[in-house]
């Protein structure tokens, strides 16, 4: 059982990725549900949580993972993000939030360090990219990582080295390459063809990557999904493109309508895999606050209800302030917490965001039927007859969010669905957690 729980945080392990500027607008919580009060409220107490929950090494995750320290990363980015002010993301306002929780007086970055310098046994490609990227999320050099100023480690060199001749990183899990495409270009190198052609070459059949990067599988995989669609938009292929079309519909087509994603171990809806979904959606140009990518990349499924993903980690929230995984059977960890809290509060990532792609709601067509009517002056009725109208689930065509070439605040109109019903919440400025 905990061989399992291994993969499953494994196969969730994303990096949030630089990005200039935040791009989803915070989906409301519905009335009475964990949240309600507010998703500025909501991260806060994630915060607290996940800040309760840090080792005094400075780290965070428990032995049950195999690796005390797995969850760090996930946990500093959220800190970070959480901490944010203002439109853009600010280097200098994540790093003092992260210094400033502490156990036994370490940081997190203390615990960052000591596994740059190889205390828990030699660091692999995959480690060090997860660390380049909080590195650059809080304005540190990853070429020269030093928090505790023991020595430098070059978080870069030891990415670049693990690089193999077909284009990946390592054997048995896609998540190291994709995880080292994410850090490479938060650091701004360019990503080689090969690598691309592997991504695509390891995608499934029904337009999902799973864990192994087996295109044999069939597994219903969004958190792998997610962060292959995060890769390759990263590398710079374009949000039209086939295979990145192909995930995107996939993740429209496994959504479940309160807006969540169920892992590929427990099949059950899960904050980590919701994140991820959320997060690859982002990178391709599209808005998970609004049905219309959904419901334009798997029109059969316009006339269902539709809730945003991050409406659906809000509404797993608890009284301590977790947001509750299926995996809390095996141990509460901050997993859950610090991933959806980067979903929720989307300032640093993904790396590479499309520019916003149109989006047109398809027509739903149903089929009615009228009332009988009665020919004046005769004894005849007539039986109604089929009458087919055609209804629409939204507003048309709509301009999507995402960084596009403008680094401004963004702005965009907030939909809450409740009881399938579309309801307009207003437009607001993005600025981060209110």
């Amino acid at each position: 059982m905990r061989s399992r729980l291994v993969l499953s945080l494994l196969s969730c392990a994303g990096v949030a990725a630089l990005a200039t500027s935040p791009v989803v607008l915070l989906a409301s919580a519905a009335s009475g549900a964990p949240g309600a009060a507010g998703p500025s409220t909501a991260v806060a107490q994630a915060i607290s949580f996940i800040a309760a929950q840090q080792r005094s090494d400075g780290g965070f995750g428990s032995s049950e993972a195999g690796f005390p320290g797995f969850e760090t990363p996930d946990a500093l980015l959220a800190i970070g993000a959480a901490a944010q002010t203002g439109s853009a993301w600010n280097a200098g306002e994540a790093r003092s939030a992260v210094e400033a929780v502490r156990n036994n007086g370490h940081s997190g970055l203390h615990y960052l360090d000591d596994w740059a310098d190889g205390a828990f046994g030699a660091i692999n490609a995959g480690g060090a990219a997860r660390i380049a990227v909080v590195a650059v999320a809080l304005g540190l050099d990853p070429a020269s990582f030093d928090p505790d100023h023991d020595g430098a480690a070059n978080l870069v060199s030891m990415v670049s080295a693990g690089e193999q001749p077909d284009g990946t990183w390592g054997v048995g899990a896609l998540n190291t390459t994709l995880t080292a495409v994410l850090a490479l270009r938060a650091v701004g190198h360019s990503i080689d063809a090969s690598t691309v052609a592997a991504i695509d070459a390891a995608q499934q059949a029904n337009g999902a990557w799973n864990f192994a990067g087996d295109p044999k599988g069939t597994d219903i995989d969004p958190d792998t999904t997610g962060l292959a669609i995060e890769a390759l938009i990263a590398a710079g292929v374009s949000p039209t493109d086939a295979a990145v079309q192909r995930g995107v519909a996939f993740l429209a087509g496994s959504q479940a309508t309160d807006g969540a994603w169920s892992d590929a171990f427990a099949h059950a809806e899960n904050p980590n895999s919701t994140a991820l979904g959320a997060l690859g959606v982002i990178a391709a140009g599209y808005d998970p606050a609004t049905r219309c990518w959904r419901d334009q990349l798997a029109p059969a499924r316009a006339g269902l209800a539709y809730a945003s993903p991050q409406h659906a980690i809000l509404a797993t929230q608890q009284s301590d302030g977790r947001f509750a995984s299926p995996n809390d059977s095996f141990g509460i960890n901050t997993f859950a917490t610090a991933q959806g809290v980067q979903a929720v509060v989307p300032g640093y990532q993904p790396v590479v965001r499309a520019a916003p792609q149109p989006c047109t709601t398809p027509p739903v067509t149903t089929t009615t039927t009228a009332a009988p009517t009665t020919t004046a002056g005769s004894n005849t009725t007539v039986a109604g007859q089929g009458v087919t109208t055609t209804t629409s689930t939204g507003a048309g065509t709509l301009p999507l969010t995402g960084r596009g070439s403008s680094r401004g605040a963004l702005f965009a109109a907030l939909l809450l669905v409740a009881g399938g019903a579309l309801t307009l919440v207003g437009r607001r400025r993005v600025l981060g957690p209110q």
